[in-house]
C-alpha cells in the first residue's frame, strides 16, 4: 500500500479544535446514541478535500458511546467497505473493515486513520460509521475529490553522441532525437571511450543534462520512494513535482540500465524517464537507449 504522503490539501472550511462533518446519528430515538468527531490536527482531513492520486489522507477520528457499547467501526468509499490493503490504524496496516471493538475501545475510542484514496480523478465521499451493540449509528463523512492534470507520454530514442552527425541529444517534449549540441535537446549521450581498444566496448553508455536541465535518478525505497514505485503509476503532471523532491542528483549518470528510473527538469518542465532498451552495435557508433517518457 502506498503510504508516501503528497497531499496538496483544499480545505473548504476553517475548523475549530473539533469539528462534526457530515455527522448523523441513525438510533431509534430512544436513549443515547454513540457519537462521532474529526479532530483538527497537523495534516489531518476534518472535511472536503482535494489530494493527487496516490495519496494518503490521515483522520484522527473519535467516538464514544451511548446507553450501549460500541461494537463495530466501518470504513467506506461511496457506500462501499474500503480495502484493507488502502487502510491503516495507528499506522498498522487494518486486519478487517468492519473493525470489531474490544476492550477500553468499546467505551470510547480515538483512532488514526490512514487511507490510500481512490485513483480515479473524481470525487467520491468517505465515511467513518460507528454502530453500537443495540445496532445504533454515528456516521462522520466527507468528500474526496482527487485532481490534476493528466500527464503525456512519448518515447524516445537517443544515440550515442559519436555516430552520425545530428545524434547524440534528445528533446523530452517530442522525443525527436537531436545533435548533442542542439538547442532544443533536453538530455545527450556521453558518447565513446578513446582508449578503448575497439567500437565493441567503447560505448561509455553515460547520459547528462543539456540546456538548463537538471537530472536526478528516482530509487525505489530510497529518499521516500515507495518500495511498489512504477512508471506506470504516474499519471498526473503534479505527481512528477512531488517526485522530483525524491530524487538524488547527479551531472553525469551512472553507466545506463534497463529499469533505471531517471528524472529531468527543464524550467518549469518535469520528465520522467524509464530506460526501456539499451543497445549496443559492436560494429559502429549507432549504439542508443530507448526511454519511455511522461511529463
Amino acid at each position: 500500500m502506498k503510504l508516501s504522503v503528497y497531499l496538496r490539501f483544499a480545505w473548504v472550511f476553517l475548523a475549530v479544535a473539533t469539528l462534526f462533518t457530515s455527522c448523523t446519528d441513525d438510533g431509534t430515538g430512544e436513549g443515547a446514541n454513540p457519537t462521532v468527531q474529526f479532530v483538527a490536527g497537523s495534516n489531518y482531513v476534518i472535511g472536503d478535500v482535494e489530494v493527487i492520486p496516490g495519496s494518503v489522507i490521515q483522520v484522527n477520528l473519535t467516538a464514544t458511546k451511548g446507553d450501549s457499547d460500541l461494537k463495530v467501526l466501518t470504513v467506506k468509499e461511496d457506500g462501499t467497505n474500503i480495502a484493507l490493503e488502502r487502510i491503516t490504524i495507528g499506522g498498522v496496516a487494518a486486519n478487517a473493515n468492519p473493525t470489531l471493538l474490544f476492550g477500553a475501545d468499546k467505551t470510547s475510542f480515538d483512532y488514526v486513520i490512514g487511507i490510500e484514496v481512490h485513483g480515479s480523478l473524481d470525487a467520491k465521499t468517505y465515511s467513518f460509521e460507528v454502530e453500537d451493540e443495540s445496532g445504533a449509528k454515528a456516521t462522520g463523512s466527507f468528500k474526496v475529490t482527487v485532481a490534476g492534470t493528466l500527464v503525456t507520454m512519448l518515447t524516445g530514442v537517443l544515440l550515442n553522441q559519436d555516430g552520425p552527425q545530428g545524434t547524440g541529444g534528445l528533446n523530452l517534449l517530442t522525443g525527436v532525437g537531436t545533435g548533442s549540441a542542439d538547442a532544443s535537446a533536453h538530455i545527450k549521450d556521453e558518447g565513446i571511450d578513446l582508449g578503448a581498444p575497439s567500437n565493441a566496448v567503447n560505448w561509455i553508455q553515460k547520459i547528462s543534462g543539456v540546456n538548463g536541465s537538471e537530472m536526478k535518478y528516482i530509487v525505489k525505497g530510497q529518499n521516500g520512494v515507495n518500495e511498489s514505485f512504477t512508471f506506470a503509476g504516474i499519471s498526473i503532471k503534479e505527481e512528477l513535482v512531488d517526485l522530483w523532491d525524491k530524487g538524488t542528483s547527479f551531472t553525469v549518470s551512472n553507466v545506463i540500465k534497463v529499469g533505471d528510473f531517471v528524472m529531468v527538469k527543464n524550467g518549469t518542465n518535469y520528465f520522467l524517464l524509464e530506460v526501456k532498451e539499451v543497445n549496443v552495435t559492436p560494429n559502429d557508433n549507432a549504439d542508443n537507449y530507448k526511454f519511455d517518457i511522461k511529463y
